[in-house]
This record gives C-alpha cells, sequence and structure tokens, in this order.
C-alpha cells in the first residue's frame, strides 16, 4: 500500500488584482520548482519537476463562467525500458 493521500484546498472571493498576485507568485513558485499553498495556519509543500502536464478548460453558460487550470504530474517517473548501448547482432535461429 503507498502513501497516504494527502490534499490541500482553499475556496474564496477574490478581486482580479488579487488574482493576478496568486498567479504571479504561482509562476514564480513554478520557475524555482517548489510551491507552497498555506490557509488557516496550514502549510502544504509540493516538488514540480521540470516536465508536467497542463490543461485549461474554460466554460461559460448563461451568466455564468468557469476556467479551470490544472497542472499534473508523476513526482518519480520509472524508465526501467529505457537502456543506452551497442546493439546485440541478431543470432539466426531468433529472427524465425
Amino acid at each position: 500500500m503507498g502513501p497516504a493521500a494527502r490534499e490541500f484546498q482553499h475556496d474564496s472571493f477574490q478581486d482580479r488584482e488579487t488574482i493576478v498576485h496568486y498567479l504571479s507568485a504561482l509562476g514564480e513558485a513554478f520557475r524555482q520548482g517548489q510551491l507552497v499553498l498555506s490557509s488557516q495556519g496550514e502549510d502544504f509543500l509540493i516538488d514540480a519537476p521540470g516536465l508536467m502536464r497542463f490543461t485549461v478548460r474554460a466554460r461559460q453558460r448563461g451568466d455564468r463562467a468557469q476556467m479551470v487550470l490544472k497542472f499534473s504530474w508523476k513526482n518519480r517517473i520509472k524508465n526501467d525500458d529505457f537502456r543506452v548501448g551497442p546493439i546485440s547482432p541478431r543470432r539466426e535461429d531468433e529472427s524465425r
């Protein structure tokens, strides 16, 4: 069984300038490779790798709009099938 899941969530109403401030701070955190999310005295630390999936989703229905920015990645990428070395010549009995 793997490690216990950890989760952080924060919901609030903010004005545009505050949202711009948060997005700027988020951009700098990604640049540094480490995100610290804080709410109500609790810190949530996440290491961000150099390569991750980025998804943007937006929709508008009537007078309501929603935009979701999603970043996802695996903390450890396992490449057991990757090898570097000379090519082995195929033996005659292996080609049949």
